[in-house]
Protein backbone atom coordinates (compact mmCIF):
# COMPACT_ATOMS: atom_id res chain seq x y z
CA UNK A 1 0.00 0.00 0.00
CA UNK A 2 2.90 2.34 0.68
CA UNK A 3 4.29 1.72 -2.81
CA UNK A 4 0.89 2.50 -4.32
CA UNK A 5 0.65 5.72 -2.31
CA UNK A 6 4.07 6.72 -3.69
CA UNK A 7 2.90 5.86 -7.24
CA UNK A 8 5.32 2.94 -7.41
CA UNK A 9 4.71 -0.56 -8.66
CA UNK A 10 6.23 -3.28 -6.45
CA UNK A 11 6.52 -6.79 -7.89
CA UNK A 12 8.21 -9.58 -5.90
CA UNK A 13 10.32 -11.89 -8.05
CA UNK A 14 11.18 -14.85 -5.84
CA UNK A 15 11.49 -17.65 -8.42
CA UNK A 16 15.05 -16.81 -9.47
CA UNK A 17 16.31 -16.74 -5.87
CA UNK A 18 14.65 -20.10 -5.17
CA UNK A 19 16.14 -21.66 -8.30
CA UNK A 20 19.61 -20.38 -7.35
CA UNK A 21 19.24 -21.91 -3.88
CA UNK A 22 18.13 -25.22 -5.38
CA UNK A 23 21.05 -25.29 -7.84
CA UNK A 24 23.53 -24.45 -5.06
CA UNK A 25 22.25 -27.31 -2.90
CA UNK A 26 21.62 -30.66 -4.57
CA UNK A 27 19.87 -29.35 -7.68
CA UNK A 28 16.89 -31.57 -6.88
CA UNK A 29 14.40 -31.57 -9.75
CA UNK A 30 16.85 -29.89 -12.12
CA UNK A 31 18.76 -31.50 -14.97
CA UNK A 32 22.58 -31.27 -14.93
CA UNK A 33 22.38 -28.71 -17.77
CA UNK A 34 19.83 -26.60 -15.87
CA UNK A 35 21.95 -26.75 -12.71
CA UNK A 36 25.09 -25.74 -14.63
CA UNK A 37 23.26 -22.84 -16.35
CA UNK A 38 21.81 -21.60 -13.06
CA UNK A 39 25.21 -21.75 -11.35
CA UNK A 40 26.76 -19.75 -14.20
CA UNK A 41 23.97 -17.18 -13.95
CA UNK A 42 24.35 -17.12 -10.16
CA UNK A 43 28.04 -16.19 -10.48
CA UNK A 44 27.21 -13.31 -12.85
CA UNK A 45 24.31 -12.21 -10.60
CA UNK A 46 26.52 -12.19 -7.48
CA UNK A 47 29.17 -10.17 -9.31
CA UNK A 48 26.62 -7.67 -10.63
CA UNK A 49 25.16 -7.10 -7.14
CA UNK A 50 28.59 -7.24 -5.46
CA UNK A 51 27.48 -10.02 -3.12
CA UNK A 52 30.08 -11.62 -0.87
CA UNK A 53 30.38 -15.38 -0.37
CA UNK A 54 28.27 -15.27 2.79
CA UNK A 55 25.67 -12.79 1.49
CA UNK A 56 22.13 -13.95 0.68
CA UNK A 57 19.30 -11.94 -0.77
CA UNK A 58 16.07 -11.91 1.20
CA UNK A 59 13.82 -10.63 -1.55
CA UNK A 60 14.33 -9.73 -5.17
CA UNK A 61 11.75 -7.32 -6.53
CA UNK A 62 11.03 -4.97 -9.40
CA UNK A 63 10.17 -1.35 -8.60
CA UNK A 64 8.77 1.04 -11.21
CA UNK A 65 6.97 4.35 -11.51
CA UNK A 66 3.37 3.58 -12.43
CA UNK A 67 0.07 5.32 -13.04
CA UNK A 68 -2.49 5.11 -10.24
CA UNK A 69 -4.59 1.91 -10.32
CA UNK A 70 -7.61 2.28 -12.57
CA UNK A 71 -9.68 -0.09 -10.41
CA UNK A 72 -9.35 -1.60 -6.99
CA UNK A 73 -8.89 -5.36 -6.76
CA UNK A 74 -11.78 -7.21 -5.18
CA UNK A 75 -10.94 -8.59 -1.76
CA UNK A 76 -12.63 -11.39 0.12
CA UNK A 77 -12.73 -11.06 3.90
CA UNK A 78 -10.12 -13.24 5.60
CA UNK A 79 -12.83 -15.19 7.40
CA UNK A 80 -14.20 -16.41 4.07
CA UNK A 81 -11.16 -18.61 3.41
CA UNK A 82 -9.56 -19.05 6.84
CA UNK A 83 -10.80 -21.42 9.47
CA UNK A 84 -9.57 -20.27 12.87
CA UNK A 85 -10.22 -22.44 15.89
CA UNK A 86 -9.58 -20.94 19.33
CA UNK A 87 -8.88 -23.39 22.14
CA UNK A 88 -8.65 -22.67 25.81
CA UNK A 89 -5.38 -23.60 27.53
Amino acid sequence: MTATALKLGFQPMAALSYLFMRAESRGEGLSPDETRTLLELRARYRQLLKLGDDDRELLLFRLAKVAPPSTRALRRPGESHLDVEVTES
